[in-house]
């Protein structure tokens, strides 16, 4: 797996703004930001995981994957299959043939067979390749989404000190 650098323009200027709001504030600006970004993700994902319409028992892997918020982080999502999907990785990483320690008799069109071995599953990467088909679109919604955020906040905090007349409290400064 490699590695890839980005730059992302503008993140002085962000973190400036970030620290200007209150820290309530600007952790719900980001947590909402990232928030749309994981969801563009999840989407994309699902879209790219193995869907079998004939299968009728359990869940398929596609609605297993979730957009989930680390605890005690402030911004970050988890996306992928949850525990209800405790194959997901054998899918995605495949399998290796399995051997069985003693050759089993099965009769298969009328005939008996002697299986040695259970055959392998090929790889199917869908989370690396969904991470990477949808990077640009994540991050831009992720951008998108912080300068709307950033503004409705604003325009908020703007008018709870328009209507009071007072200057901001101490409690709202870093």
């Amino acid at each position: 797996m490699t590695m890839e650098l980005f730059r992302l323009n503008g993140a002085d200027e962000l973190e400036k703004i970030l620290k200007e709001l209150p820290r309530s504030v600007a952790g719900k600006v980001v947590l909402g930001a990232t928030r749309s970004g994981a969801a563009v993700l999840r989407k994309v994902m699902r879209n790219k995981a193995p869907y079998d319409p004939k299968r009728k028992r359990g869940k398929h892997l596609r609605d297993t994957i979730r957009a989930q918020k680390k605890h005690r982080t402030n911004d970050l999502y988890l996306v992928g299959p949850t525990h209800e999907a405790p194959h997901a990785h054998l899918v995605t990483h495949g399998t290796g043939p399995r051997k069985f320690k003693k050759p089993h008799r099965v009769k298969l069109g009328g005939k008996t067979v002697r299986v040695t071995h259970s055959g392998r599953m090929p790889a199917n990467p869908y989370i690396q390749d969904a991470a990477e088909e949808s990077r640009k679109s994540v991050f831009d919604k992720i951008g998108q989404r912080l300068g709307d955020l950033i503004e409705k906040a604003a325009i908020k905090l703007a008018g709870r000190y328009k209507t009071s007349g007072a200057a901001p409290s101490r409690r709202f400064r870093r």
